[in-house]
């Protein structure tokens, strides 16, 4: 069986589960539930996820978007960044 790491991508996650890999996720916030490790991504090493999780065949990380800092952002109608 695949192994995948997800970082905040729950949807994504749950489209690897459904082709056949062992999914684990980490989050920084415990107001969600049926997560595998609960801390901040910038203080998870390689070393910890080979520890907890084996290692991985597939890592998927993304930072939810509050700054307009990603591509998608500025298409986003009425967040001010179109054309950006």
């Amino acid at each position: 069986m695949k192994k995948s790491l997800t970082f905040r991508l729950w949807s994504i996650g749950k489209a690897f589960e459904q082709r056949g890999h062992e999914v684990f996720s980490v989050e920084w916030s415990k107001d969600f539930e049926n997560i595998d490790l609960y801390e901040e991504i910038s203080k998870v090493t390689a070393e910890d996820i080979l520890k907890l999780f084996g290692k991985p065949d597939v890592i998927c990380c993304i930072q939810p978007p509050l700054s307009g800092d990603l591509p998608a952002d500025r298409r986003r109608p009425g967040n001010g960044l179109q054309g950006i």
